[in-house]
């Protein structure tokens, strides 16, 4: 995506309103695979995945409201971001899942 685009939401609030409804409803099926990682030994359980989940849509926000995209390739945002998140709530046994995947998506990004 353009980074363009994201600056451009500004301009249309309803748009954004709709995005972030749309990341609510999302938020309510993530907090179940938290649930189920958590049984699962893959996140850790002392986390309060409502909070978690919350900061996790405002990455829209940062790609919508900063400049951030004109410095930086979409993609490699998003995967800092989550990265940030994901590896401060998973266990050891889901921090090694992390670190396959991230390193299954920088030989992509390679090649």
């Amino acid at each position: 995506m353009n980074p363009v685009f994201f600056r451009d939401l500004r301009k249309y609030p309803e748009i954004l309103e709709f995005f972030r409804q749309e990341q609510r409803d999302s938020d309510k099926a993530a907090a179940e695979h938290f649930r189920q990682g958590v049984n699962q030994g893959i996140f850790r359980e002392d986390i309060n995945f409502d909070i978690i989940s919350k900061a996790m849509s405002m990455q829209l926000d940062v790609l919508v409201y900063s400049d951030l995209a004109e410095n930086y390739p979409l993609d490699e945002i998003y995967s800092e971001i989550t990265i940030l998140h994901m590896r401060g709530i998973t266990t050891e046994k889901g921090a090694r899942m992390v670190d396959h995947f991230l390193q299954t998506v920088r030989e992509k990004r390679v090649n």
